[in-house]
């Protein structure tokens, strides 16, 4: 998978400091994993949702 937005994510994770250690390794396991449906993607992630075409994570609860 592609994000295509790391520098908000920067940005977030510095403002808020508890949400950099879970946030990287989202980050790390979403530019790692080649998932080849949303499936695929649900079992690693959870608590992953489609909504209206785009796919929204729960990081660290």
């Amino acid at each position: 998978m592609h994000v295509i937005a790391k520098p908000i994510l920067v940005e977030f994770w510095t403002e808020h400091s508890d949400a950099e250690k879970p946030l990287q390794a989202w980050y790390r396991s979403m530019e790692s994993e080649v998932f080849q449906n949303f499936n695929e993607l649900k079992a690693t992630f959870a608590s992953a949702d489609y909504v209206d075409g785009l796919t929204v994570f729960d990081i660290g609860g």
